[in-house]
């Protein structure tokens, strides 16, 4: 006997339009991940998924300072790293601290 894949059993069950609606729906997360690795104002972060919790943890890299984010979808993980990144330079503006990059 054969055993089927995940995605075979998944493709038996759901209609060519369905199919396509998932692998775009990964592709743009995909895309979002790489951008917040790329960096947003010149900050880039790591990202891990945490299975259990079910969400994405992300730190900024390369401070001395601690920025951390989280989000339970790749879109809300974006927009809180651009929070924390606006957040942080705030926060050094207030203090007339200096920026690190």
């Amino acid at each position: 006997m054969k055993t089927k894949s995940f995605y075979d059993l998944i493709k038996t069950k759901l209609s060519e339009e369905q199919l396509d609606e998932i692998d775009r729906q990964a592709q743009l997360e995909a895309d979002i991940l790489r951008a917040i690795q790329k960096g947003y104002k010149n900050y880039h972060a790591d990202i891990i998924y945490d299975d259990e919790a079910k969400l994405f943890h992300g730190e900024v890299v390369g401070l001395k300072d601690v920025i951390t984010f989280q989000g339970t979808t790749v879109s809300e993980l974006e927009q809180a790293f651009k929070d924390s990144v606006d957040d942080y330079l705030v926060w050094c503006q207030e203090r007339d601290e200096k920026l690190e990059k």
